[in-house]
């Protein structure tokens, strides 16, 4: 009866460092996905802001770079369609694009400002278009 018990203890023993073992690998794992998927997150945010300033370089060319201009634009990016607001609204993925201008002399500079959001995790890009009149 000792023997049976012993062998018992003796088993448990070997098993906890598999069995730790085994957790870590599945905690690792884990991690690895979480890492994985925030990469994604992150680089469907910088796309989208992507996607606006290029949507503001084609806006400024569409109206011949106006002198004045000073507008708001907000950008549902889905799979298979765009959708383009100028009013306020929120999506899981999109992109706000502020365009502004000021001239001097006979220089129009566009200060293009855009930040791409997708589930949360926002990226920013601002750039500056300068057109000479």
């Amino acid at each position: 009866m000792i023997k049976k018990g012993f062998a018992a203890i003796y088993i448990i023993i070997l098993l906890i460092p598999v069995m730790l073992f085994s957790f870590k690998m599945i905690d690792l794992t884990v991690i690895d996905y979480k890492i994985g998927s925030n990469i994604y997150i992150k680089q469907q945010a910088l796309y989208n802001a992507e996607a606006g300033i290029e949507f503001a370089y084609k806006t400024l060319q569409e109206y011949n770079y106006p002198k004045s201009f000073n507008k708001t634009y907000y950008i549902n990016i889905d799979e298979n369609n765009v959708e383009i607001l100028d009013r306020k609204a929120y999506w899981e993925s999109m992109a706000v694009v502020k365009i502004s201008s000021k001239t001097q002399n006979s220089i129009i500079e566009y200060l293009v400002d855009s930040t791409g959001s997708y589930k949360g995790f926002n990226y920013n890009i601002s750039k500056t278009v300068k057109h000479i009149e």
